[in-house]
C-alpha cells in the first residue's frame, strides 16, 4: 500500500513539473522604455508590463543582449518577439482603452488595464473580423495577438513596477527566483 502511495504521489509530481514547463510559452515585446511579456500556458493569459531598465539591468548584470535577458529573466523560451515604439504602444492602450469605455459604459478614467483586457478578450472574436486586428498587429509588431486572445479563458494583466524595483545593489539571482515564483501563481489564477 505504501509503495502505490508513494509511486502515484512521484508520478503526480514528475507529471505536473514536466507539463507545466513544457506548456508555458512567452512572447517578448520591446516599446522604448517598456517592455511587454505574455505568457502563455494552457489556456491562460499573463501579460506583464515592466520597465526596459529592469530588463536592461539584468542583461548587464548576466552580459547578455536585451533580446534575450528577458527570456533568460523568467526562464521562458521565447516564442516570438514583437514590438514598435512607445508612440505605438499608446495609441493600442487609447484604442484599447476607448473600445473598453464603450464597451462598459464607463469613462475612461475609471478603467483598469485588467477590465480593458477582459474586454478586448470578450470581443476579440468579433473584432478579427474588423480592421482593428491589422492596425494592432501594425501598432504591436505581434501576428493576430486577437487570435489569442480569443483562445483564452483567463486573461490577467500586471504592471511589474508595482511589486519589483531595482537599484545598483538588486540581487538578480533573487529577482529571477522571485519572479518565477511569482508568474506561477499568477497562471493559477481564475
Amino acid at each position: 500500500m505504501k509503495k502505490a502511495i508513494l509511486a502515484s504521489v512521484l508520478l503526480t509530481l514528475i507529471l505536473t513539473t514536466g507539463c507545466s514547463a513544457q506548456k508555458r510559452e512567452a512572447y517578448y515585446g520591446f516599446f522604448g522604455s517598456e517592455s511587454v511579456v505574455l505568457v502563455v500556458e494552457g489556456r491562460h493569459l499573463v501579460v506583464m508590463h515592466m520597465d526596459s531598465s529592469l530588463v536592461e539591468g539584468y542583461a548587464k548584470a548576466q552580459e547578455l543582449g536585451v533580446k534575450e535577458a528577458l527570456p533568460d529573466l523568467l526562464g521562458i523560451r521565447a516564442k516570438a518577439y514583437f514590438g514598435t515604439d512607445e508612440a505605438s504602444l499608446a495609441e493600442v492602450r487609447s484604442l484599447v482603452t476607448t473600445l473598453a469605455s464603450e464597451a462598459l459604459g464607463i469613462p475612461r478614467a475609471d478603467l483598469t488595464d485588467e477590465l480593458s483586457l477582459s474586454v478586448l478578450q470578450t470581443r476579440a472574436g468579433d473584432l478579427r473580423k474588423t480592421p482593428f486586428v491589422s492596425t494592432l498587429e501594425m501598432l504591436t509588431g505581434l501576428p493576430d495577438a486577437l487570435a489569442l486572445l480569443q483562445k483564452m479563458k483567463a486573461c490577467h494583466t500586471y504592471d511589474v513596477a508595482q511589486f519589483v524595483t531595482i537599484d545598483k545593489d538588486t540581487d538578480w539571482k533573487f529577482l529571477k527566483d522571485y519572479l518565477s515564483q511569482w508568474l506561477s501563481f499568477a497562471l493559477l489564477l481564475e
